[in-house]
């Protein structure tokens, strides 16, 4: 049980830093890639498929706006 309490953080981690190495356009393309698949789940009602979606949105999200507050600095 303790195994698969971790794994989500893992997983998130991967995650970051899988995106932090995509360049500014690829974000953006799996943004909308991730979006339009978020939209056809909301339209199927696959509830699973939304919270995963929106975990991969809010990562996406997340590096966006460290991208543009550091852009700023």
């Amino acid at each position: 049980m303790a195994q698969n309490a971790v794994a989500p953080v893992v997983i998130t981690e991967l995650t970051k830093s899988y995106l932090h190495k995509l360049s500014d356009s690829e974000l953006q393309e799996h943004f909308i890639k991730f979006s339009n698949k978020f939209a056809g789940a909301l339209n199927n009602c696959l509830e699973s498929e939304l919270n995963v979606l929106q975990s991969y949105l809010r990562s996406i999200t997340a590096e966006m706006s460290e991208r543009m507050n550091a852009n700023k600095k």
